[in-house]
């Protein structure tokens, strides 16, 4: 697992991790459910070629949104 700081234009984590289930499908978990509001949380157990599909969704998110 890996906390990432959110992009610009998004007041939380759980505002981003909202945005980009909607968008895109990928599921993360919104910081402030850890106690840090301004992160979210990918997680890594999925195997590799789900990981992969969802890591290339999500940057495709950022791209048009970050």
């Amino acid at each position: 697992n890996g906390f990432v700081t959110l992009p610009e234009g998004f007041a939380t984590g759980r505002s981003f991790c909202e945005a980009v289930v909607r968008s895109v499908g990928v599921v993360l978990a919104p910081g402030d459910a850890f106690g840090v509001p301004d992160r979210f949380r990918i997680g890594f157990g999925l195997p590799t070629p789900e990981l992969e599909e969802g890591l290339s969704r999500l940057d495709a998110f950022l791209e048009t949104h970050a």
